[in-house]
């Protein structure tokens, strides 16, 4: 299921990452179970699909325990993923329980732009 929250990008960029973290928040809280049926019998209904022109999903791997994944020689190190440009995956650090890895994929047309504004936010 999908919690979804809009903004414009001017919002985004001018009131910073706890505005971002706010609507991510209350997106995740409208994701019950009364909305889980009402998005099947919708789906059940209709094939129409969500334009995904401008869409950028968030996903939260950072809880699943993907760090405690054993493959029969040693835990993993580093969790993976498929990378698309319209996800950002919140990942879990490896021995940092409060600690997250954002990945993002960004055109290359766009990379120093966006390390940029990621360097801003953290100095």
């Amino acid at each position: 299921m999908l919690g979804c929250a809009q903004t414009n990008v001017k919002d985004l960029t001018e009131k910073g990452l706890g505005y971002t973290t706010l609507l991510v928040k209350r997106a995740k809280e409208r994701v019950d179970s009364e909305f889980v049926r009402l998005v099947v019998k919708s789906a059940s209904r209709s094939r129409a699909s969500p334009d995904s022109v401008g869409v950028l999903i968030l996903s939260q791997w950072s809880r699943l325990g993907l760090e405690n994944f054993y493959f029969g020689f040693a835990k993993s190190v580093h969790v993976g993923s498929v990378f698309c440009d319209r996800y950002c995956l919140l990942l879990p650090v490896f021995n940092q329980t409060v600690a997250v890895k954002a990945m993002v994929v960004v055109p290359t047309s766009a990379a120093q732009r966006y390390e940029h504004l990621v360097r801003s936010f953290c100095s």
